[in-house]
């Protein structure tokens, strides 16, 4: 249950993210591309990569 919590949290925050900079983005640049999932998109991936990066340096994996 606790797994699905967190899930259901990081979920809704990245929605409220996406939705947060599609209105800036809309102000800002226009409409006529989503930019606003693009950038969230593509700093969620960033985002995502650094920390599974961290998670390989501290915790040891065996190699199967």
């Amino acid at each position: 249950m606790e797994r699905f919590l967190i899930v259901c949290g990081a979920g809704a925050a990245g929605c409220g993210a996406r939705y947060l900079v599609s209105l800036w983005a809309a102000k800002r640049i226009g409409t006529g591309f989503p930019y606003g999932t693009l950038i969230v998109n593509i700093v969620g991936s960033f985002a995502i990569a650094f920390v599974l990066e961290l998670a390989t340096r501290i915790a040891s994996f065996p190699p199967n």
